[in-house]
């Protein structure tokens, strides 16, 4: 029983983190297919030419040489958890200011907003391969691509984010272009609250079973959670992946 604890704790931090992962990939799904549809767009508005339409696309890559070290930097200090949640952050922020640009604009501030953009999703790139700390060397392949898979969320979400800025704008009297950058932090804010919501989110109800119950029957409740998620995950860990995977 004492060594059953220990792999059931592990395989429960594993599986969380993994979704925490494949949940940051959707993020940048959507910012691989706003930025090059979307930018090009902007700029030739804001310019009123196209010699620089490409200048959105060049900025994104410019972004992930910024943020690389800054990003494994902050990963070795204080967890890669944080490290995805302040990419997420600066997506976010960066997001919004394009949006904001559109409506002023601005050119600079559409320019310094998708570099800030870039910086978020460059993170989500780099972090990615965390996923293979965790797992065996036999499983490793398949987890990054369990992580990948987040991804292709996000690249069928942006078409439907895309439309519904469309379709909304009017209502709303936004210009569909600063609409859709604005509807992005909905991508970003479930990636930042879902680990979030799953670590705290039940704290009420719970405490008000164990005023009315028994805080033995809510640990029993916990525990038979616990174990129901690390029988749908059932991986075979490698020696030194706990101390991998509790980093976070």
């Amino acid at each position: 029983m004492g060594s059953a604890l220990p792999e059931l704790m592990l395989q429960r931090v594993v599986k969380r983190n993994t979704l925490f992962l494949a949940a940051s990939q959707a993020f940048v799904g959507v910012g691989n297919q706003m930025v090059p549809t979307l930018g090009a767009i902007i700029v030739a508005r804001l310019l009123g030419s196209t010699h620089l339409a490409g200048m959105a696309t060049s900025a994104l890559g410019v972004s992930r040489f910024l943020v690389s070290y800054p990003t494994g930097r902050i990963a070795d200090l204080y967890g890669r958890r944080v490290a995805i949640v302040v990419g997420l952050g600066r997506g976010l922020a960066g997001a919004v200011g394009t949006g904001l640009s559109v409506l002023s604009g601005a050119f600079t501030i559409f320019l310094l907003s998708i570099l800030v953009f870039g910086c978020g999703v460059g993170a989500g790139y780099q972090l990615r391969v965390a996923a293979t700390d965790m797992y065996p060397p036999n499983q490793r392949a398949q987890a990054l691509g369990f992580v990948l898979t987040g991804s292709l969320v996000g690249a069928l979400g942006a078409p439907l984010l895309i439309t519904s800025a469309q379709n909304w704008s009017g209502s709303l009297g936004l210009d569909p272009l600063a609409l859709a950058w604005f509807i992005v932090p909905a991508a970003i804010l479930p990636g930042i609250g879902f680990p979030v919501i799953g670590m705290f989110g039940f704290s009420l109800p719970l405490g008000w079973v164990a005023d009315r119950a028994s805080r033995s029957a809510v640990m029993l409740l916990g525990f038979l959670f616990l174990a129901g998620g690390a029988v749908l995950v059932r991986p075979h860990f490698a020696t030194g992946s706990l101390s991998r995977a509790l980093s976070w």
